[in-house]
């Protein structure tokens, strides 16, 4: 915030100016700061095995076997590379919704320790987000928004969702806070239609999907 210019309009309402903004960050960039910050990555991609996948749908028979099928059929294999540039595009288009603007982005407690992959995936791009935003507990959201009230833009981080269990519990925080117009900003590279379709089901207020890619899955 420190880096922002804050200014007054003609209605007395506090704005702020950032002085640059990156929306077209590339995977490149990403990688270099994975290195410079001995960030843990996969060191290696790991495929499926489609002779260990074909004799384990063969231990089974009948209906199990249909479902053992259907199953191997619907696994994503994405590699490393796949995902940082899903990322990149995920982080540019939040980037060009973010200007000139205050957010917070949603954590909860889980989501702080190191082994989590919201955790993860800040360390990844954090020095490409744009000033202005602030990491929020959602057990603190409440005390935080009434020091900030002008504060509408909330942003949810991960690698990928599949339930969107912990996405609607985010949206829900916000939902409690009865603000007038916010918007969530949904900064997730990797998703299946049921995640979205829950995500986008929720509540009434514009929920935002930046460069979401959708992973194959089944009912």
């Amino acid at each position: 915030i420190k880096l922002g210019i804050r200014y007054e309009d003609s209605q007395g309402e506090l704005h702020w100016q950032w002085p640059w903004i990156r929306t077209n960050i590339d995977s490149s960039d990403l990688m270099l700061n994975i290195k410079k910050n001995n960030i843990p990555v996969p060191s290696q991609n790991y495929p499926v095995n489609e002779e260990k996948a074909n004799n384990w749908v063969n231990s089974f028979s009948g209906q199990d076997k249909e479902i053992a099928k259907l199953i191997t059929q619907n696994i994503s294999h994405i590699t490393f590379t796949q995902f940082l540039e899903s990322l990149a595009q995920t982080v540019s288009s939040l980037n060009s919704s973010l200007v000139n603007k205050r957010y917070v982005i949603l954590v909860n407690s889980l989501d702080l320790n190191e082994n989590k992959s919201t955790s993860w995936i800040y360390d990844i791009v954090k020095p490409f987000l744009p000033p202005g935003g602030e990491i929020v507990n959602t057990t603190d959201i409440h005390n935080w928004i009434r020091k900030n009230p002008n504060v509408k833009d909330f942003v949810v981080l991960d690698d990928a969702s599949y339930s969107a269990t912990q996405l609607k519990q985010k949206i829900g925080w916000v939902n409690q806070l009865k603000l007038t117009s916010p918007t969530v900003h949904i900064s997730i590279p990797f998703m299946t239609s049921y995640s979205i379709s829950q995500a986008k089901d929720t509540y009434e207020f514009p929920i935002v999907f930046h460069g979401n890619q959708k992973i194959e899955s089944f009912q």
